[in-house]
């Protein structure tokens, strides 16, 4: 496993159970968390115009930062067709918390009772939020949220489960620990009950989204640790890497177009949004940003997640209007 990072941690899991690791098992860099200390108050709805998108000469993508009230970081994991949006950030206690914020609404504070940790990873289009979160004993679950109620979710007989999305049809999919051999595999929960999903090979895997049409998406590794791009449909497994220096290539969601969204590791702590439409790939950064995360999408072309700015500087979360609506 590699050391925990802002970038590689998103990607890899950590099984180790102190309190110590806690913060790695949600994405959380041992620099964000220096940077936390002394970091300066977020910036939030502040606009942000990059250039002219290749796609239509007509067409401009715009970024803007939003960033949970008060919070030393943000990150916003997921946002469905209607716009709502959820994520994680960091209070000044160190303490981190899940949220959701709706279209013309505040923010909304989510935390699963008793937990330590909680973020929230995706929203369907019923509203209901997926995430996972960790227990007082340290041990991290995934969790259901949908009108003021929490559900457990875990995996029959894990170690641990993260819960990292849930498509409308209510598919719930993500990662467990193995008691067997204590890594990583991927699973899927349908009307059927739970699945595990492993690409032959893998050391480890990794399912984060799905399109409503039998495709999922997400990432897997070798014994070389590098992290590659995962397509699963009807139980057939596609690899890929978008061409480049890349020691990272992880899918975060597929859109019903076929468009897929995801995260390039240039180093640990450097990260670059990816595009992928058909055999074509574009990279997304944030302006001014050494490391920009693209986290979800959503039909409307909607993009979600996280920026930035050094490699010291906590991330604050972004929307981005972006030239991928079905509509145009």
């Amino acid at each position: 496993m590699r050391a925990t990072t802002r970038f590689a941690t998103d990607h890899r899991q950590c099984i180790d159970r102190q309190m110590a690791t806690v913060a790695c098992c949600l994405g959380l860099s041992a620099a964000l968390l220096a940077g936390c200390q002394d970091a300066s108050a977020p910036v939030a709805d502040q606009p942000q115009a990059i250039v002219q998108s290749d796609r239509e000469q007509d067409c401009h993508e715009v970024f803007r930062t939003l960033d949970y009230p008060g919070a030393e970081f943000t990150r916003i994991f997921g946002v469905n067709d209607r716009g709502d949006l959820v994520g994680r950030f960091g209070d000044a206690e160190g303490n981190i918390h899940g949220f959701l914020k709706q279209p013309g609404g505040g923010f909304v504070q989510i935390d699963v009772d008793g937990s330590i940790l909680t973020a929230a990873f995706a929203v369907n289009n019923q509203g209901v939020v997926a995430g996972h979160y960790v227990d007082g004993d340290g041990v991290t679950h995934g969790f259901l949220y949908r009108r003021g109620r929490f559900e457990t979710v875990d995996y029959p007989g894990a170690l641990d489960t993260r819960i990292r999305g849930i498509d409308d049809q209510g598919n719930v999919m993500g990662n467990f620990g193995s008691i067997a051999d204590g890594v990583e595999h991927g699973f899927i929960r349908d009307r059927q009950g739970f699945h595990q999903e492993d690409l032959p090979g893998s050391e480890t895997s990794d399912i984060w989204a799905s399109d409503d049409e039998g495709h999922f998406v997400g990432d897997w590794s070798g014994t070389d640790d590098v992290v590659h791009g995962l397509i699963l449909q009807h139980g057939r497994f596609t690899s890929f890497d978008m061409p480049g220096p890349w020691w990272a290539t992880s899918p975060r969601t597929i859109l019903h177009s076929g468009v897929v969204i995801g995260v390039v590791g240039e180093t640990d702590f450097i990260a670059h949004g990816f595009i992928r439409q058909g055999d074509r790939y574009r990279q997304v950064d944030y302006p001014g940003a050494i490391s920009t995360s693209t986290l979800r999408a959503n039909n409307r072309g909607v993009v979600v997640g996280a920026y930035a700015l050094t490699e010291d500087s906590p991330e604050h979360g972004f929307v981005l209007t972006s030239c991928l609506s079905e509509d145009r």
